[in-house]
């Protein structure tokens, strides 16, 4: 499916937003390669119409710098939500971005209906520090991603060297915005842990079992940190679930929405 694309402005700049599919909105939010129709956006738009916006500063959205912390993610969100009509929907949030989903939902609990959160970034544990990414060259940042490194995926995903200057340029596009917002304190916010207690929507929380980014352990710390929350491991997934287990992914998070 090829999704269409409109641009829009949030407080004067513009933000690209891509949708697809048909049926009830479904919200959702990537992680810090940025914007991309991988397989599991599509095959979710099979039964609801999917939005995907580019979150400020990564490709497709303008770089702000009246925009550094996540807070201001996070308002920066609400605006956008607000402004397509898509407050009191579902939202499906991987890594960099289920940590924006936490951070909108902490603070503004109604925003949404339902929350998938796959892997996200967002809480750190003493005992398994988060794993290197910005620092990484290519192969070392496919094997902090993929649960197979030097597989075909992996390989086309990162690869040790651009295939062109628009790929090239949307790498630095993509991590100049994740360092921005996630660099320090590194990949979490020391005060996330306990304002999740604030978040009324049932929670999904999916894992895969060979994350070296976030270790399978935080599944267990955002399920307890959230009031109504489940956690699931998916075996031989790595970091990103939506793009190595797509299949997998949206067989459970359909299966939650629906409830």
């Amino acid at each position: 499916m090829t999704p269409e694309t409109e641009t829009l402005r949030v407080d004067g700049h513009a933000v690209t937003i891509a949708r697809g599919g048909s049926g009830a909105p479904l919200v959702c939010l990537h992680d810090v390669l940025g914007p991309r129709w991988n397989p599991l956006p599509a095959r979710l738009a099979r039964g609801r119409t999917v939005v995907l916006p580019a979150l400020a500063g990564f490709p497709g959205s303008d770089y702000r710098e009246d925009l550094d912390t996540m807070e201001d993610l996070a308002f920066w969100t609400l605006a956008l939500l607000e402004q397509r009509g898509l407050t009191g929907v579902d939202v499906v949030a991987e890594g960099f971005g289920g940590w924006v989903a936490a951070e909108v939902a902490c603070r503004w609990p109604s925003t949404f209906r339902r929350i998938a959160l796959l892997a996200p970034f967002g809480l750190r544990l003493s005992a398994a520090p988060p794993g290197p990414l910005f620092e990484c060259r290519p192969a070392g940042l496919r094997a902090a991603l993929f649960a197979d490194p030097e597989s075909p995926l992996a390989l086309a995903t990162c690869p040790d060297f651009p295939s062109s200057l628009e790929q090239f340029e949307a790498k630095l596009v993509a991590d100049r915005a994740a360092a921005r917002f996630a660099w320090r304190p590194y990949l979490h916010d020391p005060k996330l842990a306990t304002r999740l207690r604030r978040v009324g929507a049932p929670t999904l929380v999916l894992w895969g079992s060979a994350d070296r980014l976030f270790a399978p352990a935080y599944a267990e710390a955002w399920r307890a940190a959230l009031p109504a929350a489940e956690a699931t491991i998916i075996e031989g997934g790595g970091h990103l679930l939506g793009l190595e287990r797509p299949d997998v992914v949206a067989e459970l998070v359909e299966r939650f929405l629906a409830r």
